[in-house]
């Protein structure tokens, strides 16, 4: 596995523990937890700006 697969797994991982953490909060759904990192993963940006860019934060 080459070192930026290596990261952006590592990275995915991350933003899903984190996500989990605000499903568990009550701040975001599961679905819009979903899309949240599905934007995430077309620009690149963090899951906190994902949710705020998608107005759920």
């Amino acid at each position: 596995m080459s070192t930026a697969a290596s990261t952006e797994a590592c990275s995915t991982s991350r933003r899903m523990s984190i996500g989990m953490l605000y499903v568990d909060l009550g701040i975001v759904t599961r679905p819009q937890l979903f899309e949240a990192l599905v934007e995430c993963a077309r620009t690149r940006c963090t899951l906190p700006a994902a949710l705020a860019s998608l107005g759920y934060l």
